[in-house]
């Protein structure tokens, strides 16, 4: 019984590790300090929020996105199970590495989604490249956008 006890521990952990908003302070002594939040995804894909010139950018890192203008879903689930869709036109970096979701968080009509969900899906719709799933936990959204903003 501990063993089983342990192993359901264990997994949950694991779980929670993966799925929590990590907070960070930049200080690189070239720029003024800045704060960072972001979360993984179980394939180490981030999505990040920053704060640029008073505006809280959201974005996905450490992917390959082939378009450099792609149409994406986004479906915030509820704890009460209700769902939210959007459908967004986002950049992409020069480098393809980056995909830009909102460059104003605060002001988009997603912002209350984003802060009540527990759970964010997104569908990165492209169509040189196969399309991209992407899940993560919103456990502690409201918090992580605090910091940031």
């Amino acid at each position: 019984m501990k063993k089983i006890v342990l192993t359901i521990a264990t997994i949950l952990i694991t779980g929670i590790g993966f799925s929590q908003f990590k907070y960070k302070t930049i200080n690189n002594d070239f720029d003024e300090e800045y704060r960072i939040v972001y979360n993984k995804d179980s394939y180490g894909t981030l999505m990040k929020m920053e704060n640029i010139d008073g505006e809280v950018c959201l974005y996905l890192e450490n992917g390959i996105f082939c378009g450099k203008a792609l149409n994406v879903d986004v479906v915030f689930i509820m704890p009460n199970g209700t769902k939210s869709n959007y459908n967004l036109n986002c950049a992409v970096s020069d480098d393809s590495e980056l995909l830009m979701l909102t460059d104003n968080l605060i002001n988009s009509i997603m912002v209350d989604d984003f802060k009540k969900a527990s759970k964010m899906k997104i569908r990165v719709n492209d169509s040189y490249c196969d399309d991209s799933y992407f899940e993560f936990s919103m456990v502690g959204s409201t918090n992580a956008l605090n910091f940031i903003d």
